[in-house]
């Protein structure tokens, strides 16, 4: 299929979809409970926690985060406990039903909707408890806030764990997780000891590294395809008193990768984010390091030693904050973003790629350098990420020491279609740059991924591994569909 053939059907499906969540295109959905499967809701054992039909939950978990698709399920489970998961797996096994688990609802792609199936809402598993010997068990439905509430009350803190503490313990243990700590620490799924894992076939499964180890593996990163992800075993350390940061600015792309690769590389500082920012269009665009220490004292920093090297343009004056306070860095970020949705309703087609190190300038460039890449944009931010961090097979990144992390979010109108449409083939294309390059897709960010795409993500090897592994522990293919990596692809699009 031709380039161009891709992109027009990709655009036919933008329409569809945007039909349906402006409300021009209703849709019969009166098949979604075919075959007697309300009245086979009477044969479900008795749960800890509810089942629920009505119109109303069922809708809330209709959208995600992206606000791109609208896929409304059968029914809504609300667990208390690991073993309503097992039960409603089974019976969605019974019933040919589909299901996802769902945690804060931000995938952005539809990943965790099931048109007619049934949607777990992790919250109601939010159980956190210290283990001993610089352990924490935490429930799928946990936040990373709630994780940390249990951890700093005894000195310890996990050493990676993303930069959103709303966020659930599962969905990002699904998705792999990069922070600003994955320089030292790899991904989040890299400081996992343990899960409890309920599989397609409905058993309840305890993995770790030495234990069930090929179901430990396929659920870290594995976006729910062998097993939904029901409580984990973290990896704690002892958490720093106090974190203090400070801002590096850069005139010029290429200094700035430098001295973000130099960073990265000889682990001087414990955080570190990168930023590309706008500015007046004459002149074009500026770049930001962040860097921070963390510390017992804001005094015993020496930012003079640590910037020794660097070549920033100019600098800010450090900041210092509690650790507690550092955790909830986004905080005001992330309200300011979700008052803008509320005032105007707006779609969210990220990207986020995995680009060869050796790449990234004329990547990152080519990227400045064309308008249609960065239109809409809300945060163009970046990683360089040692690769030999990252174990975890299916957190997959490009094949060279160093990579290239690129988020670049940004927001559409849902009122203006045309614009919508038009990114959503910049983001196709992205893409195709992206894999001419040799770089990879972050899965919770795979615009308008079909099972092909998948296959060319994972490789040869890693995809034979996902596909054995999905017949062995999902032998119907009742789990996730939303993400289309097994679905034919004529039903991957909106």
């Amino acid at each position: 299929m031709s380039q161009q053939s891709t992109r027009r059907d990709f655009l036919k499906q933008v329409s569809a979809s945007a039909a349906v969540l402006s409300g021009l295109g209703p849709i019969d959905r009166s098949w979604l409970l075919a075959q007697g499967v309300d009245q086979g809701w009477k044969s479900l054992p008795k749960l800890d926690g509810a089942l629920l039909l009505d119109e109303a939950p069922r809708e809330q978990m209709a959208t995600d985060f992206g606000a791109q698709f609208h896929r409304l399920p059968a029914a809504v489970l609300k667990p208390r406990s690991a073993e309503d998961v097992v039960k409603i797996v089974r019976f969605a096994n019974k019933h040919r039903l589909k299901i996802a688990m769902r945690g804060q609802g931000h995938s952005v792609y539809g990943q965790t909707l099931v048109e007619g199936g049934i949607v777990v809402d992790s919250s109601t598993l939010n159980a956190v408890k210290l283990s001993g010997a610089g352990r924490v068990d935490a429930q799928a439905g946990a936040s990373w806030d709630d994780v940390n509430r249990a951890t700093l009350a005894e000195g310890l803190t996990p050493p990676a764990m993303g930069d959103t503490m709303t966020l659930s313990v599962g969905g990002i243990l699904s998705a792999g997780g990069v922070s600003n700590s994955s320089h030292l620490f790899g991904a989040v799924v890299d400081n996992v000891e343990e899960l409890n894992v309920v599989t397609g076939a409905g058993d309840l499964v305890r993995c770790s590294p030495q234990l069930n180890s090929e179901l430990f593996e396929l659920a870290l990163g594995g976006m729910g395809q062998c097993g939904l992800i029901v409580g984990a075993r973290l990896r704690l350390v002892p958490a720093p008193k106090w974190v203090a940061c400070r801002d590096l600015d850069y005139e010029d792309l290429k200094t700035f990768l430098s001295d973000l690769r130099y960073l990265a590389t000889e682990a001087k500082v414990e955080h570190l984010g990168a930023f590309v920012l706008p500015r007046d269009p004459s002149r074009g665009w500026r770049f930001r390091i962040s860097i921070g220490k963390f510390c017992v004292s804001p005094e015993e920093v020496d930012f003079g030693a640590l910037e020794a090297g660097l070549h920033s343009k100019s600098r800010e004056d450090p900041v210092s904050v509690p650790y507690s306070n550092y955790l909830q860095r986004e905080v005001a970020r992330n309200a300011a973003a979700k008052a803008s949705r509320k005032k105007t309703p707006s779609r969210l087609p990220y990207i986020t790629m995995f680009v060869p190190g050796s790449a990234s300038e004329e990547f990152v460039g080519r990227i400045l350098a064309t308008p249609p890449e960065t239109a809409g944009m809300t945060r163009f931010s970046l990683y360089v990420l040692p690769t030999h961090k990252f174990a975890r097979p299916l957190f997959v990144l490009p094949q060279q020491e160093l990579a290239l992390a690129i988020f670049l979010f940004r927001g559409i109108p849902v009122a203006d279609g045309g614009l919508y449409s038009e990114t959503v083939a910049t983001i196709r294309g992205l893409v195709e740059k992206m894999r001419a390059v040799g770089g990879k897709i972050y899965p919770p960010h795979a615009p308008f991924y079909t099972r092909s795409d998948w296959e060319g993500h994972y490789g040869p090897t890693k995809w034979r591994r996902l596909v054995a592994g999905k017949k062995k522990f999902d032998p119907k293919g009742i789990l996730t569909p939303g993400t289309g990596m097994f679905v034919a692809e004529q039903a991957a699009r909106p």
